[in-house]
């Protein structure tokens, strides 16, 4: 879960993007203000401001960010950033707020990374053949270990719409979770430069992965070469063989997640008539409108 506000003033919260704010470029100050204070009409919101002046509105946090730890994240590309947390604001606001630096102990949270209790991370390697439940043994899993990184084409397309990009439409037909897709308009992802640069950092940052390359996992060569990838001491790996009948929890959660799919697709079907219901009830009364202002004119201009 995030939130975040982009130089064209767009204002980006699950998975909406909206126009909020004020644009902002090179040789400005932009101060973010995160409002916490209990019994402020603010409260629980996130505000953009440039050059000490208020640049967007107060904008509400998602549910799932309140009472949570926030961890601020800029992303910046042809320009160079300086970052400041304080002890004093460099513009200073119309009011009085503690910048990052001077926050009161109770309210803020020292988190240090998790490791592992033997000093190696696990590093997953699923087999299986393409389409044939494989990535669905992999929501399973992430859902049951939330901390898992997952290292796949489909992570990326995920991260790039959760950062307000839309994929193009295409004539592509024959795609899949394993290569999905990708179609931005911007050069770096479509060309899957994204992917290379991944690959190649993912083992300098120690974590738990889960590499979910189906097609490379299968041919001898390109496993060798994700394994080899991670071969420092303190990577652990972790071959997953599919074979044979799955077992009766597995087939439970792809019932389900069916289940859960065609619902979905009903109730959106059952939105879409509702709207045109409604669609088409408005139009009715406008007709009727016109019509009342029609013979309401002809009255007027017999007397």
């Amino acid at each position: 879960d995030s939130v975040c506000f982009d130089s064209d003033g767009m204002f980006t919260s699950e998975r909406r993007r909206a126009p909020v704010a004020q644009r902002f470029a090179r040789g400005q100050t932009m101060g973010l203000l995160v409002n916490l204070e209990e019994g402020s009409p603010g409260c629980g919101t996130v505000s953009l401001f440039r050059d000490g002046q208020r640049a967007s509105e107060p904008q509400p946090l998602p549910e799932g960010l309140r009472g949570k730890a926030l961890f601020p994240h800029v992303a910046f590309r042809n320009v160079s950033l300086h970052a400041h947390f304080g002890p004093a604001a460099l513009c200073p606001l119309p009011f009085g707020c503690r910048p990052l630096q001077a926050a009161a102990r109770a309210d803020v949270e020292v988190r240090a990374p998790p490791a592992p209790a033997d000093g190696r991370y696990a590093v997953h390697f699923p087999v299986g053949v393409p389409d044939e439940g494989t990535f669905e043994w992999l929501d399973a899993l992430l859902r049951e270990r939330p901390g898992l990184v997952e290292l796949s084409d489909r992570k990326i397309v995920e991260w790039a719409e959760r950062s307000g990009l839309q994929r193009q439409r295409t004539n592509h037909h024959r795609t899949s979770n394993d290569r999905p897709d990708v179609s931005f308009g911007v050069p770096a992802l479509d060309d899957l430069s994204a992917r290379k640069v991944i690959r190649t950092v993912a083992s300098l940052v120690p974590r738990d992965y889960v590499v979910m390359e189906v097609k490379s996992n299968l041919v001898k060569e390109e496993r060798q070469e994700l394994l080899r990838r991670f071969s420092a001491p303190h990577y652990r790996k972790i071959a997953h063989v599919f074979m044979g009948e799955p077992s009766k929890d597995y087939k439970s959660q792809v019932h389900s997640s069916l289940l859960a799919a065609k619902q979905e697709k009903l109730d959106a079907e059952w939105r879409s008539k509702q709207h045109e219901r409604e669609r088409k009830r408005q139009i009715e009364r406008r007709q009727k409108e016109l019509i009342e202002q029609r013979k309401a004119a002809v009255a007027a201009q017999k007397k």
